[in-house]
């Protein structure tokens, strides 16, 4: 099974022991005004994203006296954080790596750069800020700590024409001794230290390096005892350094090390500039040797070869117009690497360059999927997706249980499928307990993002009535609705921003209530849909079977109701409505009589402000639907279609397409071969595709789950996608 969302997993550092080892560029304050300097954090981090403890830096002395550091940590829906507080100091902007990886929580980092920069810029001294992060042990003793490490470390000596420099090695200790081997790839220079390590509490060591009189050097073992993080400071403000390292065992193999990293590179300091190969992202490394970077810096992704040879990784790819050559030294296990120097291989750059950073496996590789077709339901309150690649091969997934596991306790209540194919946009809205929960499906990497709207608005206790419609068929900037009813009937809409990401919450009632309206009291499922004018449309039954509208145009003050059916004449309805809209400006409202008979309550705009009621079952002689079952669509071609299961579960559709004098009326189980017909019962779905492609989604009595599909190349056909989805 896919490891399928990269997030952070709060349910592995609540209140966990957090250590921090980073460099400051030369605009920190805890420097006061020197170029690079060392800092130390030891905190924790609660589940409300406290984040507090003591800051350290290193000065002319050592390290500095504790002082208070406070921080709130913000999640976010893509997995990642940012932290914000009166001591931000110049931390701009941050971008998180996850702390968990495939094995549990191991370690992380935080990368950032100064604000009105939309890239590291290579003539800015002020503008990287790298920070290496892990969960420290609980105990922890020197034996903990013995044995051969690699590392990655970036050293600083002030007052010379080289400000800093990266360098690659090993740390090895042995009892209480210690010894740091480093090269710098730029100068093939190595530089070492020696001397001897004292054991503190939670996985903290001081170490004396020989010749200073003083402890300048503090480690920090991981709670897997697999990740150390360091900071060397000598006693003056001449030099130091900051190092992740991780244990060296076997040569691991292709099959360890393929799969998803979150990594982020720093760089050599020349001078007062930073060299330009320097980023964080996701790297996805295949097992046949290719790969994909996406950078979280600056949005651009980038394909990739990959060789491994011992314990080097070698990444080749185009990297800002530059062929470059990437190497990170890999564990055993694959779940951690070490950037270890770069080399452009032409152009004005050409020249091999010390890197320093981490990798963190989070999850095996993943290829694109291109989504063609998706589907969801309700299974024992668990939210079951099942999608479908251009193949034709189906996969299926609990979402809450893959991409949300802090909501998978909880009761599942609704789910909506949202696709556009020929956007790639594929959303899945899930009603669990009373938080609505949206996952943004990503092709290119194949993983959901789950945002909680709940905690992004601070509005929720949604009970029922879950709908998602945007005010754009297509485009980036489409703004994004999707709302429910709270348990006295208001209807609460969540809106996201497509041009500013911003979410918002509005309690529909409380608008209509405002203008001297009532909020329609719905009784069964809501319809949302969106006109070619831009009207937005919530409708529902009410009690007495009458279309209740909540709608909103831009021309409109703000929300307001209709009810549809006091001007038509309308028999009252049951169940579950569809709505179908057509190129023509036609909105469709289709429902069911108790009896089972289907009527269409429509408008177009010849009738101004009236709309009119259609017995579809009277007209053409059609059959009774089953009330619960009504479902519609449109095609490309203009072609219409509302459908319903009769008494014996068969798809029962009255469509209509250009040309046609009059409504036809159509059996879907008798165009499918007898062996793959399929008695159907309870709710259907449909789904148009940007392939021409139509499907019906449905469920057997066994539970299991059906799709009828249609394309213009093949007649109907069924499949029973639970016997032919393979576990995601």
């Amino acid at each position: 099974m896919r490891c399928i969302a990269e997030r952070l997993e709060r349910r592995v550092i609540l209140a966990a022991n957090i250590a921090v080892v980073g460099l400051a560029d030369r605009a920190n304050p805890i420097q006061s005004g020197t170029s690079l300097g060392a800092y130390f954090l030891e905190a924790t981090l609660s589940e409300a994203g406290a984040f507090s403890g003591s800051q350290y830096a290193s000065g002319a002395s050592g390290v500095s006296t504790a002082q208070p550091y406070n921080q709130q940590v913000t999640y976010l829906p893509d997995g990642k954080f940012t932290l914000s507080g009166a001591s931000e100091r110049d931390y701009d902007r941050e971008l998180g790596g996850q702390v968990s990886s495939d094995a549990g929580l191991r370690a992380g980092w935080f990368y950032g750069f100064d604000s009105g920069l939309g890239d590291l810029d290579p003539s800015d001294s002020q503008s990287i800020d790298l920070a290496y992060a892990i969960e420290r042990a609980s105990t922890s003793s020197l034996s903990d700590i013995s044995g051969t490490w690699m590392i990655t470390w970036h050293g600083w000596n002030h007052g010379t024409s080289t400000v800093g420099d990266a360098a690659n090695g090993t740390l090895t200790v042995s009892g209480s001794s210690f010894s740091l081997v480093g090269t710098y790839p730029s100068y093939g220079s190595d530089r070492s230290f020696s001397g001897t390590l004292t054991a503190r509490t939670n996985g903290k060591f001081t170490a004396k390096v020989d010749g200073f009189s003083s402890d300048v050097a503090w480690f920090y073992l991981d709670k897997t005892k697999q990740v150390v993080i360091a900071g060397v400071v000598a006693e003056s403000a001449a030099g130091g350094g900051v190092f992740v390292a991780i244990r060296q065992g076997a040569n691991p193999t292709v099959q360890a090390v393929a799969g998803r990293y979150q990594l982020v590179t720093g760089m050599d300091y020349r001078g007062n500039e930073v060299d330009r190969f320097g980023d964080a992202g996701l790297v996805d490394l295949k097992p046949d040797g290719t790969g994909l970077y996406q950078s979280d810096v600056t949005g651009s992704s980038a394909e990739l070869q990959w060789t491994l040879s011992g314990r080097v990784i070698t990444v080749m790819g185009i990297y800002r117009g530059e062929q470059i050559a990437l190497q990170l030294a890999a564990s055993s296990s694959g779940d951690f690497a070490l950037p270890q120097q770069v080399t452009v291989l032409n152009g004005a750059d050409a020249g091999t360059y010390g890197q320093t950073g981490f990798a963190i496996r989070i999850g095996e590789a993943v290829s694109p999927f291109n989504v063609s077709a998706a589907y969801s339901e309700i299974r024992s309150g668990n939210a079951m997706v099942y999608l479908s690649d251009t193949g034709g091969n189906w996969i299926t997934l609990d979402i809450l249980e893959s991409a949300a596991p802090e909501l998978a306790s909880q009761t599942a209540k609704e789910v909506v499928t949202d696709l556009d194919t020929l956007t790639g946009n594929l959303r899945v809205t899930v009603l669990v307990g009373g938080t609505v929960a949206v996952f943004f499906f990503d092709e290119s990497t194949g993983s959901f993002a789950c945002a909680n709207l709940t905690t992004l608005t601070g509005t929720g206790s949604i009970q029922r009535g879950l709908v998602t419609f945007s005010d754009a068929f297509t485009g980036a900037a489409a703004d994004l609705y999707y709302g429910g009813l709270k348990s006295n009937g208001d209807f609460v809409l969540y809106k996201l921003e497509g041009d500013t990401g911003a979410w918002s919450a509005r309690n529909l009632g409380t608008v209509l209530r405002a203008q001297g309206l009532a909020m329609p009291q719905f009784a069964g499922e809501l319809t949302a849909y969106v006109t070619l004018w831009g009207a937005l449309n919530i409708v529902g039954l009410d009690a007495d079977g009458d279309i209740q509208a909540v709608w909103n145009h831009a021309t409109l003050p703000d929300w307001t109701t209709n009810n549809l059916s006091e001007s038509t004449g309308a028999p009252a309805y049951t169940g579950k409505l569809a709505v179908f809209l057509t190129s023509w400006f036609a909105m469709n409202i289709a429902g069911t009589t108790p009896d089972g008979k289907m009527v269409v309550t429509w408008w177009v705009p010849e009738f101004g402000a009236s709309w009119v009621a259609s017995n579809f079952t009277d007209l053409f002689s059609g059959p009774f639907l089953q009330s619960s079952s009504v479902a519609a669509y449109v095609t490309s071609w203009g072609q219409m279609t509302v459908l319903g299961l009769d008494d014996n579960g068969d798809i029962r559709a009255y469509w209509w397409a250009p040309g046609f004098s009059e409504w036809a009326i159509a059996n879907l189980n008798e165009a499918v071969v007898s062996d793959r017909r399929h008695s159907l019962h309870g709710m259907l779905t449909t789904q148009f595709t940007g392939m021409d492609e139509i499907n019906i989604y449905g469920q057997k009595a066994s539970g299991d789950d059906i799709r009828y599909t249609w394309d213009p190349s093949e007649p109907w056909d069924a499949e029973n996608l639970s016997l032919i989805a393979e576990p995601w």
